[in-house]
């Protein structure tokens, strides 16, 4: 029998719907705090700009698209983002906003996902210089990797323990054919000597009828006017007829 599968890597959604928008709402917190304090000019630029008041009042890929211009021009940046995440800073950008898309459209992301997604987060928060929030990221990334590692630690003793069920009820199967085909073997041979027994008894009466018969035969006297024997009835009568007397 199969082991099921129990998807050990998903944490319960609700669970995972929290950690994703805890981080996207935290880096619009962050993205926000960023231009307001080193590029104050882009919002002057930005139409509308009163309504960017809050984090709040622009979702994470526009946040983004706000800071690639003067992020993916500076070679230090794309230094950093290079050396802690081993890719470009568009790489970067594409994984921030697959997160913000998840956390919109409600799908589903394993525990490397969220790890892989903390991991970038905590490299934009170094970049944007705010080292509270880069330590809040890692910090998160270490809890899930350790979630991670208790989840299949006790995936491998869930399944260790059916495992052993399974082997134990295929061993009681077992057993359990063994005395169905003993019981059947057993009535076979029951019937078997019984009907043996009931032919032998059956054959000795018969023979012991036919004895008795021919014994009266051979004293009775002889007359030409003898009177013939009288009709025999019942089971004996049945096996005469059909054996002969």
């Amino acid at each position: 029998m199969p082991v099921p599968q129990i998807r050990a890597q998903f944490l319960p959604y609700s669970t995972q719907y929290r950690i994703i928008t805890h981080i996207q709402t935290s880096l619009e917190r962050l993205c926000f705090e960023y231009v307001k304090r080193k590029h104050p000019d882009i919002l002057e630029g930005t139409p509308k700009q009163w309504e960017l008041d809050c984090p709040e009042s622009m979702e994470l890929t526009r946040w983004l698209q706000l800071l690639e211009n003067p992020l993916c021009n500076n070679r230090a940046a794309r230094r950093l983002v290079l050396k802690e995440t081993g890719r470009s800073i568009s790489v970067l950008w594409r994984s921030l906003a697959t997160l913000r898309n998840f956390a919109v459209h409600r799908n589903r992301a394993d525990i490397p996902t969220l790890q892989y997604w903390t991991g970038d987060a905590r490299a934009l928060a170094k970049l944007l210089g705010d080292p509270e929030t880069e330590t809040q990221f890692a910090n998160m990334s270490r809890q899930l990797q350790v979630a991670a590692r208790e989840l299949l630690t006790n995936k491998a003793n869930t399944e260790g323990k059916l495992l052993n069920t399974f082997k134990e009820l295929a061993a009681k199967r077992a057993e359990l054919d063994r005395l169905e085909r003993e019981a059947i073997k057993g009535m076979e041979e029951e019937s078997t000597r019984y009907k043996e027994s009931t032919a032998a008894w059956l054959h000795e009466s018969i023979l012991q009828e036919r004895h008795s018969s021919r014994s009266s035969e051979s004293i009775a006297p002889e007359s030409n006017h003898a009177p013939s024997s009288p009709p025999q009835t019942g089971v004996v009568g049945w096996l005469k007829r059909w054996f002969g007397s």
